[in-house]
């Protein structure tokens, strides 16, 4: 791996760095430019060691400013800020959560007092770093500004609920693009120190929005936790827009690292396209989902396609506290990660789901990205027992309920030969399944025809049989 530079005026090119001899293995993962110089991001292959280094194009030299190690992975961030007086801000999940760190070329890095868990350092001025994250729940999204004598933090945003924020470059304004389950969505301008707030935009479902047909029959979601293995696990809980009776629930999943789908905001349609078909859904954050920090997302090590199937199981005791859920009749349905956790649950728990949806699963981790799989799993020649237990394949003779698998033929994310793998196994088997493929489809499959299309497979498919 080697960086050069290009010299915009001189027309000239200079390799500035190189991986060592016995570094061949590296990520060069991220380059940041400052004032005199760059910064480079490096990690070896398992993604366990972080080494933060700057160079001087006046010395030529390089310096390391940060070095980080795990036992399991470490997560990237665009967390590098220049405080403007020669240190500089950066981030770090080493204690569990995301927190901010001044770093200092004569010293070692000094922790910020801040709120509980930081997702993204936005800015930095003179007296403090501008931060979304969240505090009392990570259901909710705010902006905080986070002190650098490490005196402290306050939170900027008003309401419960998610705000993503733009901050100016000034650092006299944000603006606050916010949600809530009663909010679709409202953008304002606000000044940081409160003194004004200007309006700029708000969605409301009157007789001229599309939604508004359908609004009368809009449900609002229910929000928890239960607690596993000491980790809090939020879940929301939308029930049928006609909650008289016994009712279906779909486990809508995901699952996977790098996602959360649990958050106060105003909610997918899709959720309120089950809702008015007379189905509830149920969704949860198990262990290893983004933004809790490393302590949450590290029992998932190793272990793809186990903890989150035991968590989703756990969730399915919530609908024993519902006036209008039957248990016998649970779906589950995911696509990429979720469509694996779908197969997963399935071959695991049948029991426990009668039917299920898989759109674009992976069925063989070693057919995955390495950048991605190996930060989990490890390398498949050192961990084969690891990767064999996470394949899908292995676990298929033990799958008993309808399935209906989903996938694009031109997806260049989960290629499309992870359902071929699946359907020739399932063949082999003799096990019956549902089959619908998307002609020209990439991952997202947004297109409208298709996305109409294959949701009206999935509801054809869960009425048959749920």
């Amino acid at each position: 791996m080697t960086l050069f530079v290009f010299d915009t005026h001189k027309r000239t090119t200079q390799q500035v760095w190189q991986s060592e001899t016995n570094e061949q293995d590296v990520y060069l993962a991220r380059v940041d430019s400052w004032e005199d110089g760059l910064f480079i991001q490096t990690q070896d292959r398992l993604q366990q060691t972080l080494t933060l280094r700057r160079y001087g194009f006046t010395d030529g030299s390089w310096h390391q400013i940060y070095q980080e190690r795990s036992d399991t992975w470490i997560n990237l961030t665009d967390d590098l800020h220049s405080t403007g007086d020669g240190e500089f801000v950066f981030s770090s999940e080493d204690k569990g959560q995301r927190q901010a760190l001044v770093l200092s070329p004569s010293s070692e890095p000094r922790r910020l007092a801040g709120p509980a868990h930081i997702n993204q350092v936005l800015s930095v001025n003179g007296k403090g770093l501008l931060a979304s994250g969240w505090d009392e729940t990570p259901i909710e999204n705010h902006l905080y500004e986070v002190f650098l004598d490490g005196s402290g933090y306050r939170c900027l945003t008003k309401g419960p609920g998610v705000h993503d924020v733009a901050v100016d470059q000034g650092h006299q304004l944000f603006v606050d693009r916010y949600t809530d389950v009663q909010v679709p969505l409202k953008i304002t301008v606000a000044s940081l120190d409160g003194s004004n707030e200007q309006l700029l935009y708000e969605e409301l479902v009157d007789q001229s929005h599309p939604y508004f047909p359908y609004s009368s029959a809009h449900v609002t979601a229910e929000f928890g936790h239960i607690t596993v293995e000491g980790h809090p696990l939020y879940y929301r809980l939308t029930p049928p827009a006609n909650t008289n009776g016994l009712h279906p629930t779909i486990v809508y999943v995901y699952g996977g690292p790098g996602a959360q789908k649990v958050r106060r905001d105003w909610g997918t349609l899709l959720l309120q396209l089950f809702a008015q078909q007379g189905f509830g859904v149920l969704e949860l954050d198990n262990r290893g989902s983004a933004n809790r920090g490393s302590v949450f997302e590290a029992p998932l090590y190793k272990r793809m396609g186990s903890i989150e199937v035991d968590d989703q199981l756990q969730a399915l005791a919530i609908l024993n506290g519902t006036s209008w859920a039957d248990p016998q009749r649970v779906g589950v349905f995911g696509h990429s990660y979720g469509g694996y956790m779908s197969l997963m649950c399935l071959c695991q728990a049948g029991e426990r789901f009668k039917a299920g949806v898989a759109v674009a699963p992976v069925a063989d981790w070693r057919l995955y990205d390495t950048h991605y799989t190996e930060r989990f799993m490890g390398l498949p020649e050192d961990d084969a027992a690891a990767y064999d237990n996470s394949s899908v394949i292995p676990h298929l003779h033990k799958l008993e309920r309808p399935l209906l698998l989903m996938h694009g033929m031109a997806d260049d994310n989960v290629l499309f030969t992870h359902s071929t793998m699946l359907m020739s196994e399932l063949q082999k088997l003799g096990k019956p399944f549902d089959l619908m493929t998307y002609p020209g489809a990439k991952h997202s499959m947004q297109e409208t025809h298709i996305s109409i299309h294959r949701f009206d497979a999935i509801l054809s498919f869960f009425r048959r049989n749920l």
